[in-house]
């Protein structure tokens, strides 16, 4: 019996091994994929259409087809901020970067500011009140979350 429930937990232990190593695995594949970096794991693990598909728009020449695929891309639930500072970059268009402000609202507020004042330095004027007023209203809640009421910085 003993034998038994030692055979019983490896198999638990290697499962939970390689549920955890396809994750990082595959979310390193997607990120690599919307990237543009093909290798050759990226033909062994055969993306969803959905990412193909998203990947296809982001690149498109038509300007509602890019935006199309960022909204995709916000619903695959990936959030590289090296990729999206620049596509951000890349892109001309002031709604489809206010999107790609959009997308960086998902995570947490130490990593939204810290993007948002990196995008701050490549915007035009209109986009740099926007990303100040967001900026500034995140450091705003960060402080009333991290000290009670009284207290000085």
């Amino acid at each position: 019996m003993k034998d038994v429930k030692k055979f019983i937990l490896a198999v638990f232990i290697i499962f939970l091994c390689g549920i955890t190593t396809g994750w990082f695995y595959g979310t390193l594949i997607t990120n690599r994929l919307m990237r543009g970096e093909f290798g050759l794991s990226t033909f062994v693990f055969m993306p969803s259409k959905n990412l193909v598909d998203t990947y296809i728009m982001i690149n498109s020449r038509n300007e509602l087809h890019r935006l199309e695929g960022y909204y995709s891309y916000k619903t695959t639930g990936l959030r590289d901020f090296d990729f999206l500072y620049k596509r951000y970059k890349m892109e001309e268009s002031e709604i489809i970067r206010k999107t790609i402000i959009w997308i960086a609202d998902d995570d947490s507020p130490e990593k939204k500011i810290l993007f948002y004042k990196k995008l701050y330095e490549v915007s035009p004027v209109t986009l740099k009140k926007y990303l100040q007023a967001r900026i500034n209203s995140f450091e705003l809640i960060d402080n009333n979350i991290n000290h009670k009421q009284g207290d000085r910085q």
